[in-house]
């Protein structure tokens, strides 16, 4: 599924691998040194654009925007008024998806929005207002482009599937930039990640992700180097699926990552209104790297990671046939990390019969920045969660059977407007009235601003298997319930 190579390779055309330098003459026609070809990645071309040393073992780097969320910029912005700073010198994106008010429910991080907008009207930053989007979606959105660098201070700060380098680091470099200093660091290694066939129906960007991560941490095969990824599998998948797995490269303890380029990419640009932002990237005729992955979509399974780190990945599949072996070790590698402050209990998972006990599905929306589809709009994105999908919690209903044919009609929602829903219940109990509890909403408020009504909303709150049917049979007529497990 994944073969990492030992050594250095190069790549020929951007389709054919090659260890053996001596066979170079034979494949390109000519003799090309190591030195020429390092030069021939996408990676290389892009930090030598933005290294002002004239070194390129030496790098003192510019970059072309930065990025920061309400976690981080308050420090990064201070740090960088009491060196001097006069001006945001470069684009610098605030956004408020990290402590916003729909992630906490309060109003606790109300200054810190506060000092943002302040900020960006004095230095002249791009101020982005809570629950309007996730830092990544915006960055990806309007501030990407081909042969483009972000420095951003947030760890998952990977833009390469549409042409940026991007880098996640500490506030501190960050607050150099804003005071016109450099990123200085010795010219990374860059490992080509070669991508061929095609994923399976049911094979998501994230599977292909921890496929990655569990064969790179542990060996530190990509640590601190730059994964460009290349190779005829590229071009069957959409931006999003690239993204998808673009943003998890973090997880491998990579420095960055950079995707050749096609007319997925140039799509992408066109839809959001920004077509000059695309350019061909992809390695020149023949270029070296450090080192190579080689990965064939098509082989990839559904992964699960357990705790504690996304490498400790497996196929499903294998976790289902060996149950016991993989949560025992993984059991055992957890506590010993706890260091005894806390028990993990993963064997008591495993049912009678074998199978897996989840106890529940959490949905969240640190990177993909959208609803879940059929998610009706006014209900923000934190207040969503799934129930697990081996068992519903009223009854033990079997939620594949129960679903049926349903699809995505049924939602299973907390947060605000389970509240809501449960404060009204009891009013209706205090009544005398039994049975599924059923509530309309002809003006049902929310927390995001930009969708504030969700009219004509019917929701019941389900306490019993009987109930469960009951509501299902109604959805089997009609699209456009919510129903809220409890």
């Amino acid at each position: 599924m994944v073969k990492l190579y030992d050594g250095g390779v190069y790549l020929v055309n951007g389709r054919e691998i090659v260890t053996d330098p001596a066979a170079l003459p034979g494949k390109c026609g000519r003799n090309v040194t190591k030195e020429e070809a390092e030069q021939g990645t996408i990676a290389y071309g892009i930090l030598k654009a933005h290294n002002k040393s004239g070194d390129m073992q030496n790098l003192r780097m510019r970059f072309d925007s930065l990025t920061s969320h309400d976690i981080t910029y308050v420090g990064i912005i201070q740090t960088a008024r009491a060196s001097g700073m006069k001006k945001f010198p470069m684009p610098y994106v605030l956004t408020n998806c990290h402590n916003s008010l729909c992630a906490v429910g309060g109003t606790i991080n109300e200054d810190d929005h506060q000092f943002a907008l302040s900020a960006a009207h004095k230095y002249g930053g791009i101020y982005v207002p809570p629950n309007m989007a996730v830092i990544h979606s915006y960055n990806r959105e309007m501030m990407s482009g081909c042969g483009r660098m972000i420095l951003g201070s947030d760890s998952h700060t990977r833009y390469g599937a549409l042409g940026t380098m991007a880098v996640g680091e500490g506030g501190g470099e960050l607050a150099k930039q804003l005071v016109g200093r450099t990123y200085d660091m010795a010219y990374p290694g860059v490992v080509a990640i070669y991508l061929t066939g095609k994923p399976n129906p049911g094979v998501g960007p994230h599977d292909v992700a921890l496929a990655l991560v569990a064969a790179t941490y542990a060996n530190g095969y990509v640590k601190n180097k730059v994964m460009e990824f290349v190779g005829p599998g590229v071009a069957n998948l959409s931006a999003d699926y690239r993204n998808g797995i673009d943003v998890m490269t973090t997880e491998t303890t990579c420095w960055s990552s950079i995707w050749q380029t096609d007319n997925v990419t140039k799509e992408y640009f066109a839809q959001h209104n920004r077509p000059e932002a695309y350019k061909e990237l992809k390695p020149a005729d023949v270029a070296y790297y450090d080192g190579c992955i080689e990965l064939d979509l098509s082989t990839v399974e559904c992964m699960i990671a357990l705790p504690m780190h996304p490498s400790y990945a497996y196929p499903i599949r294998e976790l289902k046939a060996n149950a016991k072996e993989i949560l025992q070790a993984a059991e055992d590698q957890a506590n010993k990390q706890l260091g005894g402050k806390v028990h993990m209990d993963l064997v008591g998972k495993i049912c009678p019969d074998g199978r897996i006990y989840v106890e529940q599905g959490v949905v969240a929306g640190g990177q993909a920045g959208g609803g879940l589809r059929g998610l009706p709009y006014g209900l923000a994105q934190g207040d969503v969660r799934l129930e697990d999908d081996l068992r519903l919690a009223a009854g033990g209903v079997d939620r594949q059977r129960g679903l049926g044919k349903l699809g995505r009609r049924i939602h299973l929602v907390t947060g605000g407007l389970s509240r809501l829903c449960r404060r009204q219940e009891r009013k209706e109990q205090a009544a005398g009235k039994k049975g599924p509890q059923k509530f309309v909403f002809q003006a049902f408020h929310v927390i995001s601003p930009f969708f504030p009504m969700a009219k004509g909303l019917t929701a019941y709150i389900i306490r019993s298997a009987s109930e469960w049917q009951f509501c299902c049979g109604i959805a089997a007529i009609t699209p456009h319930y919510i129903y809220i497990i409890t």
